[in-house]
């Protein structure tokens, strides 16, 4: 759906913005930083797991920068959408009331549409009603709106003024029934958008978790394990314990759940998947402090109760 936006353009910035966001990812591998030995460690079935954290951290903003784009035109329109879409109620009924008055429906429509200039439903009027006075016929003219926003609340309003314009001495009866259903169609929608947010919290909320835990047990357990048996030079009864493989692991299966967990926070509330990359970003960011900063203060912080223990 291209609507503030043209199609050439959105998907012109998309893949800018997919290559800038791919060069981000390797950044350390494409300046020398960082070998690709030292950004991923192999597993015994040859899977890659990203552990080093200046590669995790490229590849973090790198998809951050990859959804930044998506997410601001996505929020744009949807912004655009739903603010034309609250004010059909209130656009039926005052067309209802016009032609009660003795307006016909296009003029009531004008009338609409110079009153409300400076919204987004008026200035989509304003379009339907000049390329109604351009010798368009009617129903051609409010097609064109429907054409430029196909939503379903706005395919609804178009069959609406089509059948109100056609039904002649019922116009305001229709127009009337319409603005009931429109209202508690916007407050059905009002009310399972608050209802369904609970959910998105909880998706908020394990991901959170999940990367907390996952932090905690690398620091607290695995990294120094695997220390300890690097310095006596033992192997543990499952073989030598390799850090790498569990950060690894614990990184990726956070980037995986963070990635997931915003296409299905945006598909239960919004009824879209794409919609909940703004999700994914604000998820990506948890989980890049979680595996950088919260991972280098752990990680000092038991690597001194260490120290302090052998010392004493």
């Amino acid at each position: 759906m291209s609507i503030l936006i043209p199609k050439e353009l959105r998907y012109s910035v998309y893949t800018l913005s997919g290559i800038l966001g791919t060069i981000i990812i390797f950044f350390p591998i494409l300046t020398g930083i960082k070998t690709l030995n030292e950004c991923l460690v192999f597993t015994s079935i040859g899977i890659p797991l990203p552990y080093d954290l200046i590669f995790n951290t490229s590849v973090i903003f790198g998809l951050i920068l990859i959804c930044i784009p998506i997410a601001l035109i996505n929020y744009l329109e949807d912004r655009y959408v739903r603010s034309l879409e609250d004010k059909l109620p209130d656009f039926f009924k005052e067309l209802a009331e016009s032609t009660r008055a003795g307006l016909s429906l296009p003029q009531a429509l004008e009338d609409y549409a110079r009153r409300e200039r400076e919204s987004a439903l008026g200035k989509e009027l304003n379009k339907v009603v000049i390329r109604y006075k351009l010798r368009a016929d009617f129903e051609d003219a409010v097609k064109s709106l429907a054409k430029r926003i196909p939503t379903t609340s706005v395919q609804r309003a178009y069959v609406t003024l089509v059948e109100a314009y056609r039904s002649g001495g019922r116009m305001t009866e229709v127009l009337d029934s319409a603005a009931r259903i429109y209202s508690m169609i916007r407050d059905y929608e009002q009310s399972k958008r608050g209802r369904l947010k609970h959910y998105v919290w909880i998706i908020y909320m394990s991901v959170f978790l999940f990367s907390f835990i996952a932090v905690i047990i690398m620091e607290s357990f695995i990294r120094p394990t695997a220390e300890i048996g690097k310095a006596v030079g033992g192997t543990f009864i499952f073989g030598t314990l390799d850090e790498r493989i569990y950060e690894g692991l614990f990184f990726l299966s956070s980037l995986v759940q963070s990635i997931m967990g915003g296409f299905i926070a945006g598909k239960i509330v919004e009824g879209s998947a794409t919609k909940g990359i703004k999700h994914v970003i604000i998820m990506l960011i948890a989980v890049a402090f979680f595996f950088s900063i919260l991972s280098i203060i752990l990680r000092g912080y038991f690597e001194s109760i260490i120290k302090g223990s052998i010392s004493m």
